[in-house]
């Protein structure tokens, strides 16, 4: 982006200093020539580049919300676990030993999550 509004600006001090006579029209239309041509292959690269970032952007979004869709079902099987423990449906060291699981798979996609909308908020920022 700063590369374009150089050339840009280049390319603006060509044409002005054209039409106040200060320079050939040969020389004016070799720069400007140059300059657009520049300005095409930057127009090119960005345009590339937002794509890449919009559709890294639309992946995170995706997998932001199959992590959210992951800890609603890992907070409905410990309050299942809970629940059938609490009916003395379950021996308490099964309880634990799937409790604290179901506790540490929730913690690690949280942070799966977090890590995720943090990139995410980053190439927002960026953009």
């Amino acid at each position: 982006e700063g590369q374009k509004n150089v050339k840009d600006s280049y390319l603006s001090k060509v044409e002005d200093t054209m039409a106040k006579g200060e320079i050939k029209e040969e020389i004016y239309n070799d720069l400007k020539r140059r300059y657009q041509a520049e300005l095409q292959t930057i127009n090119e690269s960005l345009e590339r580049l937002y794509k890449e970032l919009n559709a890294l952007k639309t992946t995170l979004e995706s997998e932001i919300e199959r992590f959210e869709a992951e800890t609603t079902i890992i907070s409905s099987s410990s309050d299942e676990l809970t629940d059938m423990y609490s009916k003395a449906l379950i021996p308490e060291p099964e309880y634990k030993k799937q409790k604290k699981e179901l506790d540490a798979k929730l913690k690690s996609v949280e942070a799966e999550i977090e890590k995720r909308k943090k990139t995410l908020g980053h190439l927002s920022s960026s953009q």
